[in-house]
């Protein structure tokens, strides 16, 4: 996957990513802190994914795993690509579910 493209943040700022997953080379204005990220991601084995981050995802080499770096530029509060976005792993329904549909009943439902 070779990107170049620009970059909303949840802030407002738009910046540009340049990616291509071949040579792990990253460039444009976001790179500085998205290697900082992957750095911190590396020595911890796993990203923030899902529902306000709460799971664990396992991250090996995001320089080159495009589903691996969508999970780490997403930590980061970015828009995704649309390339990023529809390879974005989901995660598991039952955290999707909306709590006041719960079924009091359920004994995985704790109040």
């Amino acid at each position: 996957m070779n990107l170049r493209c620009k970059l909303r943040h949840a802030s407002g700022v738009t910046d540009t990513f340049e990616w291509n997953s071949e040579t792990g080379e990253l460039g444009g204005t976001v790179a500085r802190q998205l290697a900082i990220t992957i750095g911190e991601v590396l020595a911890e084995g796993v990203a923030g994914w899902g529902p306000q981050y709460c799971l664990a995802y396992p991250v090996r080499d995001p320089l080159h795993t495009p589903v691996e770096m969508a999970v780490v530029l997403a930590m980061t509060s970015y828009y995704l690509p649309p390339e990023l976005a529809a390879i974005y792993p989901e995660p598991p329904a039952e955290l999707l579910a909306d709590p006041d549909d719960a079924d009091p009943n359920d004994p995985r439902v704790t109040y």
